[in-house]
């Protein structure tokens, strides 16, 4: 049995509201699913577990190739509409990346420090593109906003 028969005689998916709901039994009509750590809905069904995301494309009819992802557009790993989940590569997904790393010392996305001033740094085709120096790191972060809406189409931030 393939994952998506697996879940299919289960649940329901709404792909408007990105909801799943379970079809029969105890719980049938009631939400399917828990957040995990980073924020992506997991369904766990008869000892068997799978992202949200991945079964909405499935149970949409869209399949996925072994080197493709599915990447939230808005950026939200819990948001599961239908209209927010594209197929992409790691590459693209990586462009979409909107929040800043949990270890990023200025706090801002693509903002690096330089001595007593800041830069926003992106990769444009494989190669590092350093932009001009600014006094502040929100400055910095305005440009590389600038150039990553211009460098990668994928970004909706």
């Amino acid at each position: 049995m393939t994952t998506l028969e697996h879940f299919s005689e289960a649940l329901a998916y709404d792909a408007t509201s990105g909801a799943f709901t379970w079809r029969s039994g105890p719980r049938a009509g009631q939400p399917a699913g828990s957040i995990e750590l980073g924020g992506y809905v997991i369904l766990g069904y008869a000892r068997k577990r799978c992202k949200a995301h991945r079964l909405a494309l499935l149970m949409s009819g869209i399949s996925l190739l072994d080197e493709q992802v599915v990447d939230h557009i808005n950026g939200n790993p819990s948001d599961n509409r239908l209209a927010n989940l594209r197929v992409t590569d790691r590459a693209g997904n990586r462009r979409n990346q909107q929040k800043v790393r949990s270890d990023s010392k200025t706090g801002f996305l693509g903002v690096r420090r330089h001595k007593k001033a800041f830069r926003g740094v992106i990769s444009v085709n494989g190669k590092k593109v350093c932009l001009p120096m600014r006094e502040t790191p929100e400055m910095a972060h305005a440009d590389y906003l600038s150039a990553k809406r211009k460098f990668h189409p994928e970004f909706s931030g």
